[in-house]
C-alpha cells in the first residue's frame, strides 16, 4: 500500500540536488548572496539531468561531467569571491577555483585542500573530454584527474558515481563553511 509519504534517499543524485538547494538556503541566510550563482534558465537542465548514467557510454559521461562542471565551477560567484580578496592580492589570483582557494586558505578553513583538488580534477577532466581519445591519454590533466578519481578499473557509470559522491561531499563542505560564518568580509557586520 502506498502511503504517499516522502522518503529520504541516499542516492548520490538525490543527495546532490538536496545539498545544492540547502547551499542556496544557507547562502541566503548567512551571506545574503549565492556562492554558486543560480543557473540561467537555459542551463537549469544541467542540474536536472545530473544522475548516474544508465548506460556505459562515453558521450553520456562527457555530458554529465560538463553539466557538473557548469553547476559547481562555472557557477562560482567570482565577483563576490573577489570582494573577499584584498585589492593588493587580486591580480595574483587566478579566476574561479583560484579565488575560492584563496578565500578558503586565508580563512584557515580546514579540509579545503581536498575539495579544491576535487574541483581542479573535475575541471581537468572537463577540459580534456572534448579531445580525441589519443590526445586524452597523452594529456597530463587527464592523467591527474584519472588518478584523483581512481578511474583505472572503473566503467563510465562507476566513474561518474564516484565523481558525484565527491561532489556531494563538496556541497556538504560549502554548507558547513557558509553556515559557520567564515566567508564574510571583515567589514561585514555579524548579526
Amino acid at each position: 500500500m502506498v502511503l504517499g509519504e516522502w522518503a529520504s534517499s541516499d542516492q548520490s543524485e538525490h543527495l546532490f540536488k538536496q545539498n545544492y538547494e540547502q547551499l542556496q538556503k544557507v547562502c541566503d541566510e548567512y551571506l545574503g548572496w549565492q556562492l554558486l550563482k543560480p543557473l540561467d534558465p537555459g542551463d537549469e537542465y544541467r542540474l536536472r539531468r545530473l544522475r548516474i548514467p544508465t548506460v556505459n557510454e562515453e558521450s553520456h559521461f562527457k555530458d554529465l561531467v560538463s553539466d557538473l562542471t557548469s553547476v559547481l565551477i562555472e557557477a562560482l560567484n567570482e565577483k563576490r569571491l573577489k570582494d573577499l580578496i584584498p585589492n593588493d592580492q587580486q591580480k595574483d589570483i587566478k579566476r574561479g577555483i583560484g579565488r575560492l582557494e584563496y578565500v578558503l586558505d586565508t580563512q584557515a578553513i580546514t579540509g579545503s585542500k581536498k575539495h579544491i583538488a576535487f574541483l581542479r580534477s573535475l575541471w581537468g577532466l572537463r577540459t580534456t573530454r572534448s579531445s580525441s581519445h589519443l590526445e586524452i591519454l597523452d594529456d597530463k590533466r587527464y592523467e591527474r584527474a584519472s588518478a584523483h578519481f581512481e578511474f583505472e578499473n572503473l566503467d563510465r557509470q562507476e566513474a561518474f558515481a564516484k565523481i558525484l559522491e565527491e561532489a556531494v561531499q563538496f556541497l556538504d563542505f560549502l554548507i558547513f563553511v557558509v553556515s559557520s560564518g567564515k566567508l564574510r568580509n571583515k567589514s561585514d557586520k555579524v548579526e
